[in-house]
């Protein structure tokens, strides 16, 4: 009995905050999105559509910045209302540092060795290839030890036999 008592009183509390915000215009309408480079707006917004129309009060942000949070190129999200009829959403995106090639496909890693995403064609040609059993694990280590100045210079680095490095220069020089 006490349970139906609990959900009757959340649900009028519920009604009542509906009723209030729509008296004094306090209606979810707006989203902005801050930070974003590699990710659609539409897979963001579709954490708010059926939250639109109703009262900014009412939106779970905490769940919903969870859920946002669960997406392989999103390192952070941070989300915020101006208590009227906006959300915004600070977003930061993982860097890729590298394209590990696991056989069949090329895949953008972050700092961490985790795969972010499918690389197209001209991030291939814009980051170093990984090759080799758990490269990307150790890929993060590789990246640090090489100069800033001659990153640009290497075309792939195969790992051999988890104890080292073969590298390999644009000009097709092995290192």
């Amino acid at each position: 009995f006490w349970l139906v008592n609990i959900n009757y009183k959340a649900n009028i509390f519920t009604h009542y905050i509906e009723i209030l915000s729509k008296r004094y215009n306090y209606i979810f309408t707006e989203v902005e999105i801050i930070g974003l480079n590699n990710i659609s707006k539409i897979d963001v917004d579709q954490y708010f559509k059926k939250y639109l129309n109703q009262s900014i009060f009412l939106i779970p942000i905490k769940e919903i910045s969870h859920e946002i949070g669960k997406h392989n190129w999103i390192e952070s999200a941070i989300l915020k209302n101006n208590f009227k009829n906006k959300i915004i959403i600070y977003i930061k995106e993982f860097n890729p540092i590298a394209v590990y090639f696991n056989g069949k496909n090329y895949l953008l890693i972050n700092e961490s060795g985790y795969v972010i995403d499918f690389a197209n064609n001209k991030e291939i040609q814009q980051y170093i290839i990984l090759e080799g059993q758990n490269s990307s694990e150790h890929a993060p280590e590789l990246i640090e030890a090489i100069p800033n100045e001659l990153i640009s210079r290497i075309s792939k680095a195969h790992y051999i036999n988890d104890r080292r490095w073969d590298i390999y220069t644009k000009g097709n020089l092995r290192i």
